[in-house]
């Protein structure tokens, strides 16, 4: 009973070590911008460099089911391939090919199949009921996102909200100025209001759940929501410069065999 008292605490204790961070990696949407190809990806063209760009100009980019990244956006010592999931146009139509991602060298933004120019959307913005969510092939966490400078124009009218089903209940959650958190959906909202952290055109993760809060994972099958949740007919769009995304951390096999030994060793001592 002893022994089996201690396997079962030496595999909790191994999978909980499993969630440790790895170093976080910002992924650029500005297609002039170049990255250092380990701790920041462009993952546009232009300079991309990554196998599939999320868009390649300002009228083609990827749309709803399609994918993007792989070879060359290495996030915890792998590639990682992200699916657009989810996709929402400016009237809030999620058909395929009712919406997709362009950019240029000032972010990246959603441009819509159909025409909504009577609506004062703008193609190069994320704006409307214009939403997605990108599923990776792997577990990762969120670590910040960045605005196209010109967030904290019109105070009161932007707000992107940042969402994952993991996130649902979190705990230890204590946000910057401009920023709530909605436990029940697992729910980021962040504006521009006068004093907002979000200011300066970016946002980190210490800003959205305080220096002592949680880290924000998200498991591959769940993914990470974004969308602009923001009011009036033409304050509220607003554009991605980049996202910070980190791997979750395995621990190295000899680490993990030294501690079932340790934790092991004195009840095989005791029986003996």
């Amino acid at each position: 009973m002893k022994l089996f008292r201690s396997l079962v605490l030496a595999t909790f204790v191994l999978s909980n070590l499993s969630i440790a961070s790895a170093e976080v990696v910002e992924l650029i949407f500005m297609r002039d911008t170049a990255g250092n190809g380990s701790t920041s990806v462009n993952v546009t063209h232009g300079f991309s460099e990554v196998a599939t760009p999320i868009y390649t100009g300002f009228n083609t980019g990827t749309e709803l089911g399609q994918t993007w990244g792989g070879t060359g956006l290495n996030i915890g010592g792998s590639a990682v391939t992200f699916t657009n999931s989810a996709m929402s146009d400016y009237g809030g139509i999620t058909t395929g090919g009712a919406a997709r991602f362009i950019g240029d060298q000032n972010g990246m933004g959603m441009r819509n199949s159909a025409d909504y120019s009577a609506n004062s959307e703008r193609p190069w913005m994320i704006d409307g009921q214009e939403s997605f969510t990108w599923n990776a092939d792997k577990d990762l966490y969120f670590a910040g996102v960045g605005f196209r400078p010109g967030f904290g124009a019109f105070l009161g009218q932007k707000e992107l909200s940042v969402s994952s089903p993991d996130w649902i209940g979190l705990a230890g959650v204590s946000p910057g100025s401009g920023i709530t958190f909605e436990s029940g959906t697992g729910t980021f909202k962040i504006t521009n209001a006068s004093g907002s952290v979000a200011l300066d055109n970016a946002v980190t993760v210490n800003e959205l759940v305080g220096a002592s809060g949680p880290q924000l994972d998200f498991s591959a099958a769940s993914g990470i929501s974004f969308a602009n949740t923001g009011i009036g007919a033409e304050e509220e769009d607003l554009a991605l410069t980049s996202v910070s995304l980190g791997a979750l951390a395995v621990p190295e096999p000899s680490s993990a065999s030294i501690l079932l030994l340790g934790l092991l060793y004195p009840t095989w001592r005791r029986r003996r």
